[in-house]
């Protein structure tokens, strides 16, 4: 088999060959049955293995980028509820989301968000990029293609809301 980094791929690409991964991978599978994140950094810790490379070996450095991974997932955890009128269960929308101003990228609250139109078109192209990864992955699998279906007319509900709202 032939790995090559997917098209959106990040991370260390051009130090590190996606078939090496592969192959890596392939060996871990074998032996374990499985491929865990402890299993690859073993596998990853001496010098010369193919995807040293990939990882932070620098502890306080490592410690740096754990720490603003777990900032991130602190605010992707909190919602806003909104009672709706009429209905018996409130709805959830995430409170902050993450954009680009000024080059650089941070969180906005999610109503504010909203109510511009640049932040809007970006906030809506993210989601419709979010929604092609789902439906690229989905396709390696069969029996999803009422999903991948669902997925296509959300797409084109974007579509029509940035229309709509003057955000295309």
């Amino acid at each position: 088999m032939v790995y090559e980094w997917k098209d959106d791929a990040v991370g260390p690409t051009s130090k590190i060959k996606a078939n090496d991964v592969g192959k890596i991978l392939e060996k871990l599978e074998k032996k374990h049955g499985g491929a865990t994140p402890e299993d690859i950094l073993k596998e990853a810790k001496p010098k010369k293995s193919p995807i040293h490379n990939w990882f932070e070996w620098d502890n306080t450095e490592a410690a740096r980028k754990h720490r603003e991974w777990q900032a991130r997932s602190l605010v992707q955890q909190v919602v806003v509820v909104y009672e709706i009128k009429g209905k018996n269960k409130p709805r959830t929308v995430r409170a902050f989301v993450s954009i680009i101003e000024n080059n650089h990228r941070h969180y906005a609250s999610t109503a504010r968000v909203l109510s511009n139109i640049d932040l809007r078109k970006q906030a809506i192209d993210d989601v419709e990029a979010q929604i092609y990864y789902c439906e690229n992955k989905l396709k390696a699998f069969n029996g999803f293609s009422r999903t991948l279906i669902l997925l296509k007319k959300a797409q084109i509900q974007l579509q029509k809301s940035k229309r709509k709202r003057g955000a295309a």
